[in-house]
């Protein structure tokens, strides 16, 4: 009986040191294809063969999004909100964390209150998730300058104030009554 304890624990931590290999290569997988589509560097087969295998549609029409974390947000709860955890079963897209931001692509945005400010773009087919990922990071952080609050921000959103903070100049301009250049 000794013996059979002694083999059932051994089994045991073997399985369980495969399963966490097994979740470490398919985080490893789903990191890379994200990067990829967000830098326009994924071939159009391996989008569909990819997709189609974790149950997203690749003729689909996704928002680009691009989230900072604060102290009191987790990765999980980001991962949860956007449905991207895959963990009730069909996705709803893909996401993964650069330079310790949560950037990623999902089919719908969340409808539950955000606990964070989350910059997205339109909605677009995979082939176009570069320009969109800029896009969703130009949102974020325009909304992060106007000390927008927690939510979901795309340009369309916040209009011209995205143009006026992307040149120095007149942004300057903009934040003061009257232009040092003298004219209000």
């Amino acid at each position: 009986m000794k013996w059979t304890d002694v083999a059932m624990l051994a089994i045991v931590a073997g399985h369980r040191q495969g399963e966490l290999a097994r979740a470490r290569e398919l985080q490893h997988v789903q990191t890379n294809l994200v990067r990829r589509l967000l830098a326009g560097a994924a071939t159009p087969g391996e989008v569909r063969t990819a997709l189609t295998a974790l149950g997203l549609d690749p003729d689909g029409h996704f928002h680009a999004v691009h989230a900072r974390l604060d102290a009191d947000t987790t990765i999980e709860t980001l991962e949860r909100l956007l449905d991207v955890d895959g963990r009730f079963g069909r996705r709803n897209g893909l996401a993964t964390i650069v330079d310790g931001e949560l950037v990623g692509f999902v089919a719908s945005l969340p409808r539950a209150a955000v606990p964070v400010v989350i910059g997205v773009s339109e909605p677009v087919p995979l082939t176009e998730l570069k320009d969109a990922a800029a896009r969703a990071r130009r949102a974020l952080d325009t909304a992060q300058a106007l000390g927008a609050g927690r939510g979901v921000y795309d340009l369309a959103t916040l209009g011209l104030q995205a143009a006026v903070l992307a040149d120095a100049a007149v942004g300057a301009c903009w934040s003061i009554a009257t232009c040092a250049c003298g004219t209000a």
